[in-house]
């Protein structure tokens, strides 16, 4: 679980992490929700829920085969080595990174949070 972790900014391991919502065929799947619903959960993230669930539904329903897909579809999406994509939420007070496994159709949450936390990590290697 998220909130396990040392460091509460980052995902644990998600080679052994379980689905938590998935889209139907076709579809990418979604690794570690509960992840985001633990960071909007903490006292003054509240304003991260509405955009993270935006940004759930958009991404479970979407159909990606490679990055431009994804810049099509979110323009100021970041794509970085190591399969990372950087979103902007809320307003880009919040940042998001993903690995995303384009042939496996599976986006994985590698850390969620503030525009300041986000710049004391390196978002290719988390």
């Amino acid at each position: 679980m998220f909130a396990a972790v040392d460091n509460p900014l980052f995902v644990p391991d998600l080679r052994t992490a379980e689905a938590d919502l998935g889209g139907g065929p076709g579809l990418l799947r979604i690794i570690l929700v509960s992840a985001l619903r633990e960071f909007w959960s903490r006292p003054g993230r509240s304003d991260a829920e509405q955009p993270l669930q935006t940004w759930v539904r958009v991404v479970s329903s979407a159909d990606w085969s490679r990055p431009t897909d994804i810049k099509a579809m979110f323009r100021s999406a970041d794509t970085l080595a190591n399969d990372r994509v950087v979103f902007n939420i809320g307003g880009n007070k919040y940042r998001l990174i993903t690995a995303i496994h384009y042939r496996g159709r599976r986006v994985f949450i590698r850390f969620i949070g503030t525009h300041a936390e986000y710049d004391k990590i390196d978002a290719t290697t988390v």
